[in-house]
């Protein structure tokens, strides 16, 4: 599904791009807000592609679903709220709004994650898990009190270790 909409908001944004630069060529880099919207655009699909790739790369894990949902959706709507921006910062007024209409017909079809989803991130960040281990390999990690990460560490550790105490309170 996220391949589709990634793909369907990449058309999109290709021929919004394509637009502006027949409609302004190269006055294109003097309008910086309009550059930096299209920029805003192409950073959160190359984000959205990324989370779609370290999933498939990690062998697709069904615990790691909340994961990708929230960074896709997170991605995808804000990659629209930005080309929905470039909209609005055409200076050919009428064409744009076409332009909307021919790649947004029905409105704003992708919405920002929901706070269950979030709610679900956070049990699955906040717990000593598989998902957790994978989404943490390759960063750097100690048990070591003198320096910060360690310190960092210890207290998730000690945190877990009380939850049960805490829960009897």
């Amino acid at each position: 599904r996220y391949y589709r909409q990634l793909t369907r908001l990449s058309t999109g944004f290709a021929l919004t791009a394509d637009f502006a630069l027949l409609m302004l060529g190269g006055r294109l880099k003097r309008k910086e807000r309009l550059s930096g919207r299209f920029a805003d655009v192409l950073s959160f699909l190359y984000l959205c592609s990324c989370a779609l790739k370290q999933f498939e790369n990690q062998g697709s894990h069904a615990d790691d679903l909340p994961l990708l949902d929230w960074a896709c959706q997170y991605s995808l709507h804000r990659a629209q709220q930005s080309l929905l921006a470039v909209f609005w910062l055409l200076p050919a007024r009428l064409p744009a709004l076409l332009l909307r209409a021919l790649l947004f017909p029905l409105g704003k079809p992708y919405a920002p994650p929901r706070d269950h989803l979030a709610a679900q991130l956070a049990r699955l960040l906040l717990s000593d898990n598989a998902a957790r281990e994978r989404l943490t390999s390759g960063i750097y990690r100690n048990d070591d009190p003198a320096d910060p990460t360690g310190r960092i560490e210890m207290a998730f550790r000690a945190v877990l270790a009380a939850a049960p105490a805490e829960a009897k309170l």
